[in-house]
């Protein structure tokens, strides 16, 4: 009913499915229309590709900026306004479980507690000397890689992110990371 209003070519959705997709696309609202088989007109709208922000990875600025900050591939913080907040207030709320298996085992790589003090506010990567050694025989003492893989809502992402983000702040390195989800561009 809704796709005879479009234009050739055309995509419309109603308010339900705008507020259901990812992060990666925008929707421009239009005026309702009267559809069949509805009493009222129905808000409708048009989806287009979200611009990018900024570039992936380490800003100009020396701060990290990952994929999901522009495009939320969860898609439970499409409507959230400040997507970097939501996203260490993820971060802090899953890894500070101390029996997760997941942060469990990063932090055994890591080599310390979970340090909720860098997922508070963006963090500056420093150009002083690192804070701490990365432990012998981790990844990230003498190179190695770290696949994070697992179903849909395990906490892969925000797993990632303490791991960049504790290996930038506190060894002075920057870990490639990449994601398997929708690519941003």
């Amino acid at each position: 009913r809704l796709m005879s209003h479009a234009t050739p070519l055309g995509i419309l959705c109603d308010e339900e499915t705008s507020k259901h997709s990812t992060g990666e696309i925008v929707y421009k609202a239009l005026a309702p229309i009267k559809v069949k088989g509805k009493a009222n007109p129905i808000n409708i709208f048009k989806p287009m590709l979200k611009e990018s922000s900024e570039p992936i990875g380490l800003t100009i600025d020396r701060k990290i900026h990952f994929p999901w900050y522009d495009n939320p591939i969860d898609g439970s913080n499409v409507s959230s306004k400040d997507n970097i907040q939501m996203s260490k207030a993820k971060v802090l709320q899953l890894c500070s479980v101390a029996r997760w298996e997941g942060i469990a085992k990063v932090l055994e790589m890591i080599g310390g507690g979970f340090n909720k003090v860098i997922h508070q506010q963006e963090q500056t990567i420093p150009t002083t000397a690192p804070r701490q050694k990365a432990p012998s025989g981790s990844p990230f003492a003498e190179g190695g890689i770290v696949v994070i893989e697992g179903q849909t809502g395990l906490g892969k992402l925000e797993l990632a992110e303490h791991v960049v983000t504790h290996c930038s702040t506190q060894f002075q390195m920057m870990p490639v990371f990449g994601t398997m989800g929708p690519r941003p561009g």
